[in-house]
């Protein structure tokens, strides 16, 4: 028993080294009484159950989305957009640029709650170092309504500043109506 455990702490130790790619290559070779752990490598399980946790959370996230959007029957494609952009956050404005609507994900990536939210523009997250040329080109391509992908500078509610990754697309039935960022915290 005792050296049938040191073989499997080892195999845990090499396991864990894996990418998951590499991992899901050998898997299938790898035999395990999984009568004492279902899982031979903790750090293998814990993120890939990161990573659907993540998923779910998304998931829940773009549902709430759709169920604003079918109020104003917007026809855009969300399906293709949800799957080519990544987010942390989503929010929406109207077309005075006021949020009408913010996930859940926004207070995680900003600190600052919904309700804080609704009714301001996004300019409340800007500071010193949000740079004038971001926010004219910003400007410029809402008052285009063209879709469009920018990095601006903004601060948390507790004054750290972050760059964010705007993916921004106009909202239409008939007319652009609103406004969708898919935004996302960025290195």
């Amino acid at each position: 028993m005792k050296n049938n455990l040191a073989e499997m702490v080892g195999l845990d130790i090499y396991l864990s080294s894996l990418s998951l790619k590499e991992y899901k290559e050998i898997a299938p070779e790898i035999e395990s009484d999984h009568t004492s752990t279902p899982l031979l490598s903790w750090d293998i399980y814990s993120g890939y159950s990161a990573k659907k946790l993540a998923d779910l959370k998304k998931a829940r996230e773009i549902e709430a989305f759709k169920k604003f959007a079918e109020k104003f029957q917007f026809q855009n494609n969300f399906d293709q957009i949800f799957s080519s952009h990544d987010f942390e956050a989503l929010v929406i404005t109207n077309l005075n640029k006021e949020i009408v609507w913010v996930s859940n994900g926004f207070k995680e990536m900003t600190g600052y709650s919904k309700k804080f939210a609704l009714t301001q523009t996004p300019a409340f997250l800007q500071g010193k170092d949000t740079s004038l040329a971001t926010k004219k080109i910003i400007r410029q391509k809402l008052n285009a309504q063209e879709k469009f992908s920018e990095i601006v500078i903004n601060y948390k509610k507790d004054k750290t500043p972050y760059k964010c990754l705007l993916n921004v697309f106009p909202l239409f039935n008939e007319e652009t109506t609103h406004f969708l960022a898919l935004e996302k915290q960025v290195a």
